[in-house]
């Protein structure tokens, strides 16, 4: 009996803790903002999923949606998400701007649940006339 009811204690104490861990989503987009459609070829590091896909000119584009355990209210350091990115648009000019660098997207990072620390990031690549 004794035994039994520590071996409760023990699931439900690993039970409480492993909730208290919070996380951490991500949410990866493309932001058309150029005067024409584009041609996207893109690889994605976790996933190994490769996207082909045309955007057109105002179009939001949902690249990726991650998440991890513990809540991070901090930036990432580095963009590994996508190892490889191509952007070519209308007239065949290959975007100039460095998508793996990370001040080169917009960000935004809100904390949508205080306990568990539930954190959701938003990253939004935006392109423009002028990056290519």
């Amino acid at each position: 009996m004794k035994k039994r009811i520590l071996i409760s204690l023990a699931v439900f104490s690993i039970f409480i803790l492993s909730s208290c861990e919070g996380e951490t989503r991500y949410n990866w987009y493309l932001d058309n903002q150029s005067s024409s459609a584009i041609n996207l070829d893109c690889l994605n590091y976790y996933s190994k999923d490769t996207l082909v896909q045309n955007i057109n000119p105002g179009e939001r584009f949902p690249l990726e949606h991650s998440e991890d355990m513990g809540g991070d209210a901090s930036a990432l350091k580095s963009l590994t998400q996508f190892p490889y990115m191509s952007i070519i648009n209308e007239s065949g000019d290959t975007l100039q701007k460095d998508y793996s660098q990370l001040g080169n997207w917009e960000y935004t990072i809100e904390k949508v649940k205080k306990h568990p620390a539930i954190y959701e990031h938003e990253y939004s690549f935006v392109i423009n006339d002028g990056d290519f």
